[in-house]
């Protein structure tokens, strides 16, 4: 943590509050000022790490897995993630791609802070970004607005150390540096990482990566179960053809599974699905793309879904979008594709790396347009890959995507898709998740009053109080009251 160091028996308090969901073995002290925490599982190490970054009287805790390589002076106090406020921040300026360009001219953007996504709050603006700090933090920031007007906004930061405090305040961006919010390149999106809490994901289905590598089937089977997943799409698996049942058996029992060996060595794409939730036909498949219909025997989904992973170059990809311009034709019902398209379509969905030319996006979005598709809804990071390089070698490009038809669109427009942190790849999984809340109201009636978010049981008892009081009214209706047992009707739920 920077800053003056705690006291030990405070930093356990701190631990033992913030990271009760593991078990914490011991905590130990290094007189070059930095502590070292042993847990008893990597899953739990995962887990913590996931959750970052954490803060401690607004002092940024860092954190780093540690190895026998780790050396404290190389490794801190060079990049640190700082909450900064944007006070009284023009409400023009307040939509994700403004905030993004602003926050991007001081560091990287990581999120906003849930007042700040909602725009619940409109005092100030509050986005965490990693910065520099052996480099003087701007206390002020010319932008220019959509109408021309430049203005320059104030940072205010939730901790500084007090070295970088009083050099900033000589340090100011010169006019060269302006953010235009027309004109420059979008360098981070996607601010809202933090889903929004209180939805039930009723069903859940996932694009994800896997490998043959045991332990990867092991963290990929757990991941399935947690998550209540019926049907998953993996690509790039990498597992020989004669082993593939064994390894799918060991990942998902009982399940059926489809293949593309017939077209890519070592099956690049599969298909999984519990078969007591969905009846799926393979209606065609290459080496990119496997075109499935999907019927739903627990729900009243009835759909056609491309799981798709494409080659690496463009010239490679060409047969890809030919293909989708046929399927197409026969997609008279709603359509989803999804998966890894291996290409990017915007300029701006790569950060850092070689830069992206129009040529580079042509045919994406070509196909975009002629087949009128549209993104699904989506929530979690908006690079959902990167290479996993340090420092300057480090890329991320937005290349998976769900992409549907218009009458996916239309029937199916309370399902998005979330991109969830990695965990056995450097691709982002992709969840497509029934958000139950947002229709929940036209599907249970307003009489069920408990058990539903934004319902009060109480409301039921307080009605039933004025009907009984209502009774001693005089020259009333012949009425009567009937109370019935709904313990049994509770036995029945199920809340898995």
């Amino acid at each position: 943590m920077l800053g003056e160091k705690p006291e030990d028996n405070y930093m356990e308090r701190y631990i033992n509050q913030m990271w009760n969901t593991v078990t914490m073995s011991e905590l130990y002290y290094h007189d070059e000022g930095y502590y070292i925490v042993r847990f008893h599982s990597m899953v739990d190490i995962k887990e913590i790490i996931c959750d970052a970054p954490y803060t401690m009287n607004n002092r940024p805790l860092i954190m780093k897995q540690w190895s026998p390589q780790f050396d404290f002076g190389s490794e801190f106090l060079i990049k640190i993630p700082l909450w900064v406020r944007f006070p009284k921040l023009s409400m023009n300026c307040w939509s994700g791609n403004s905030l993004s360009k602003i926050a991007s001219t001081i560091g990287i953007p990581i999120f906003a802070d849930e007042c700040t996504a909602k725009q619940s709050r409109i005092s100030f603006a509050r986005i965490l970004i990693e910065v520099n700090v052996t480099k003087p933090l701007a206390s002020k920031v010319p932008v220019i607005d959509d109408s021309g007007v430049i203005f320059k906004q104030v940072l205010e930061y939730d901790w500084k150390q007090s070295s970088v405090e009083e050099s900033s305040k000589k340090e100011e961006f010169t006019s060269e540096q302006s953010v235009n919010l027309e004109d420059k390149q979008l360098a981070e999106e996607g601010l809202q990482r933090q889903l929004e809490k209180g939805k039930i994901a009723v069903e859940i289905n996932g694009i994800i990566r896997c490998t043959n590598k045991r332990y990867k089937q092991k963290e990929l089977c757990t991941y399935i179960k947690e998550n209540n997943i019926k049907l998953v799409g993996l690509v790039e698996t990498r597992v020989k053809k004669d082993k593939a049942d064994h390894i799918a058996q060991l990942v998902v029992p009982g399940w059926q599974t489809r293949y593309n060996y017939d077209h890519a060595l070592n099956g690049r794409i599969w298909m999984l699905w519990d078969p007591n939730f969905y009846d799926i036909t393979v209606l065609d498949q290459s080496a990119q793309i496997m075109h499935c219909s999907i019927a739903g025997r627990k729900n009243p989904m009835n759909c056609f879904m491309n799981v798709v992973y494409g080659f690496n170059t463009n010239e490679k990809r060409k047969p890809l979008w030919k293909q989708l311009q046929a399927l197409a034709l026969q997609s008279t019902i709603p359509w989803i594709i999804w998966g890894d398209f291996n290409s990017v379509l915007k300029i701006q969905d790569r950060l850092y790396g070689n830069p992206v030319t129009s040529n580079k996006v042509q045919d994406f979005s070509d196909c975009m347009h002629l087949l009128n598709l549209n993104e699904l809804p989506w929530k979690g990071d908006f690079y959902n890959w990167s290479n996993k390089q340090q420092g300057v070698d480090r890329v991320y490009s937005k290349i998976d995507r769900a992409i549907g038809n218009d009458d996916w669109m239309q029937t199916y427009r309370h399902m998005e898709v979330e991109y969830r942190l990695p965990f056995i790849s450097d691709h982002a999984p992709m969840v497509l998740a029934n958000r139950i809340q947002k229709v929940i109201a036209s599907i249970i009636s307003d009489t069920q009053a408990g058990f539903i978010l934004g319902r009060n049981v109480a409301d039921n008892v307080l009605l039933a109080h004025e009907l009984v009081k209502a009774y001693s009214w005089k020259n009333i209706s012949p009425r009567c009251l009937i109370k019935v047992d709904i313990q049994k009707a509770y036995d029945t739920v199920d809340w898995r």
